[in-house]
């Protein structure tokens, strides 16, 4: 199980995207805080369990996110968060 913590709320929630399931054709990219992908996923329904593209856990820490919304290639939200194990 992973905590996620998106500092840009003050709320602290399993869901990294808020009704994401509204939106199908979306697509979700994490980041290290040097920038290197290490996951992304079409079509994301708030399930990831902290494993990487590599099928290896990611270390806690702190990570970058994007969030396509319609699968328009237009980043739609994005922030930090923090894994904690």
């Amino acid at each position: 199980e992973i905590t996620c913590r998106d500092w840009s709320s003050d709320v602290c929630s399993s869901d990294l995207v808020y009704k994401i399931n509204e939106f199908p054709n979306n697509r979700v990219y994490v980041y290290t805080r040097n920038g290197q992908l290490i996951f992304r996923k079409n079509s994301y329904a708030n399930d990831w369990t902290g494993i990487g593209n590599d099928g290896k856990n990611i270390p806690e820490g702190s990570y970058f996110y994007q969030v396509d919304v319609d699968g328009d290639n237009q980043i739609d939200l994005q922030g930090w968060i923090y894994i904690a194990r």
